[in-house]
């Protein structure tokens, strides 16, 4: 089969016929996934509740509660409570408490006796 252009009715390239069904299945099909499916960099780093769970280690009501005070980072759409991975991740990281070390603890306790003092 040939593949002609119509204006200057000259042979542009040949197929054979299975060569340009499987040509028109695979672009259908390209062009299908990419509609129904569409691969934004904004969709994969959202997360859904469950995602959410993994990564902070939390159960359900938990991220629900604490999305409703609004103590984590996260969006709706629709009635889907989202979360953004790379937030959630930098949020986790800056929440992560420091181990004092136990000469910072005596300090502490040494200044609150001190202050008790002076009053």
């Amino acid at each position: 089969m040939y593949l002609i252009n119509t204006s200057d009715m000259e042979i542009l390239t040949s197929f054979s016929k299975t060569e340009l069904e499987q040509l028109i299945a695979d672009s259908l099909q390209k062009c299908l996934t990419s509609t129904l499916h569409p691969a934004t960099p904004a969709q994969s780093d959202l997360l859904g509740i469950e995602e959410a769970c993994q990564i902070t280690g939390w159960r359900k009501p938990t991220i629900y509660k604490k999305s409703f005070l609004g103590e984590i980072p996260c969006s709706r759409m629709g009635k889907r409570l989202v979360f953004s991975r790379k937030e959630l991740t930098v949020w986790l990281q800056s929440k992560t408490i420091r181990k004092q070390s136990p000469d910072e603890t005596a300090a502490k306790h040494l200044q609150k006796d001190a202050n008790k003092r002076l009053k």
